[in-house]
């Protein structure tokens, strides 16, 4: 808004001359364009002027984003359960589902007590005979017994008839004169019989043969042939073994075993032994597989080597 206080400010281009940089000579008013001095002090401020009408509500701004929410608040108490409702009907039964797959085996649970035995059944029909097994081998002839008494001599019966006599048959060829020749030892005064040892015979009881030398507890037999042997020791127990056993060997290996299931009596063995180099040597060894007592008796132990060539 302006006021025009001079007709000739019609013709004046207001707007384009009247300005602070745009003021031309033809267009020249003190009113419109003073010439510009210096500035003078500035004056005293004017009272405020009364407020003016309130404008017009300008429109609505964009909504401004949304901020962050803000802290949930505490949960209010839990409300009285109302009553149970009606049981509705029940639903159509869903397919089966497919099996899951097993799970691992737990640990296997302490075993219960033993229960009770139950009575004992009844007792089954006896089964048929089983095949009778095989005849084990025949043991070791035990030694002869004392011969009994000899029984009274009964009468003497009627002689009978002479028969006639046969005739003479011809006289065999003479044969050679046969005799048996050996060794016999026994053992006195012995104790403890270690594992592994020998029984040493210490008495050479009879001797009557050239051929078969001894000493220690071992027989040298320097001729060739088939010898018997015949053995027995006295015993008076071991220390845990319920059973004993000796071998007859030959040059220290092999041999014959002789064993008994006892370990307090007399166990008794026998061989034939077939010497194949001279020089061959006997001897008589525990192998019970531990030590052994001899009985406490005048004789402990004895051996007999006969020649049967």
């Amino acid at each position: 808004m302006y006021y025009n206080y001079y007709p000739y400010q019609e013709s004046c281009n207001w707007r384009q001359c009247c300005c602070p940089t745009n003021c031309q000579n033809q267009c020249y008013d003190p009113w419109c364009c003073p010439r510009h001095g210096s500035t003078g002090p500035t004056g005293p401020t004017g009272p405020t002027g009364p407020t003016g009408p309130t404008g017009f509500t300008g429109p609505t701004g964009f909504t401004g984003p949304t901020g962050d929410p803000g802290p949930t608040g505490f949960t209010g108490p839990t409300g009285f359960t109302g009553p149970l409702g009606p049981t509705g009907p029940t639903g159509f039964t869903g397919p089966t589902g497919f099996t899951g797959p097993t799970g691992d085996t737990g640990p296997t649970g302490f075993t219960g007590p033993t229960g009770f035995t139950g009575p004992t059944g009844f007792t089954g029909p006896t089964g048929d005979t089983g095949p009778t097994g095989f005849t084990g081998p025949t043991g070791f002839t035990g030694p002869t017994g004392f011969t009994g008494p000899t029984g009274d001599t009964g009468p003497t019966g009627f002689t009978g008839p002479t028969g006639f006599t046969g005739p003479t048959g011809f006289t065999g060829p003479t044969g050679a004169v046969a005799a048996l020749s050996g060794i016999q030892a026994q053992l006195t005064g012995g104790g403890t019989l270690a594992d592994g040892a020998l029984v040493v015979f210490n008495t050479a009881f009879n001797s009557q043969s050239p051929d078969i030398l001894y000493g220690a507890g071992t027989f040298t037999i320097n001729r060739i042939g088939n010898y018997s042997v015949t053995w027995w020791v006295a015993l008076d127990g071991t220390a845990t073994s319920s059973f004993v056993s000796f071998t007859l060997r030959q040059n220290g290996s092999g041999g014959v075993v002789g064993d008994a299931p006892i370990s307090s009596g007399q166990v008794f063995g026998n061989a034939l032994v077939t010497v194949s180099a001279v020089g061959t040597t006997l001897t008589l060894v525990n192998t019970s597989g531990q030590a052994i007592l001899l009985s406490a008796i005048p004789i402990q132990a004895s051996i007999v080597i006969t020649e049967v060539l």
